[in-house]
């Protein structure tokens, strides 16, 4: 069942079935904040300001530790996941790295989107 507190629908609705939170659950609180920005971007807010908010996590503490990782949903989530910049991050995690870093070109990358964005928004 799905509700606003328990199984909110702009983090339920990945096409691959997984909710976010248990991808990000044991992840350090600025990682999971981006990838839960990035995950439901444009669902619940604004996409621009979604984007925003997982810019302000990633060049806020550009790295991070991670110990505790579910593969097997990471793979899932990836096998249907479109945005670049979450697919780049899940990617480094799913490849066993223990350090997480938020690199240039995914900071780029993200920008490019939010500036694509407003762009049609002012259109």
């Amino acid at each position: 069942m799905s509700n606003n507190i328990n199984r909110p629908k702009h983090y339920t609705s990945h096409p691959s079935g997984v909710e976010c939170i248990d991808i990000i659950v044991n992840f350090p609180f600025g990682l999971g904040c981006i990838i839960k920005y990035l995950w439901r971007a444009g669902l619940k807010s604004s996409r621009v300001e979604d984007l925003q908010k997982a810019m302000y996590y990633m060049k806020r503490a550009p790295l991070y530790c991670v110990d505790t990782v579910r593969h097997d949903l990471i793979k899932r989530v990836l096998e249907h996941e479109n945005n670049e910049v979450l697919q780049k991050i899940l990617t480094q995690i799913s490849l066993g790295r223990h350090h997480i870093c938020m690199t240039e070109d995914m900071i780029e990358a993200l920008q490019a989107q939010i500036n694509d964005l407003l762009i049609e928004e002012d259109e």
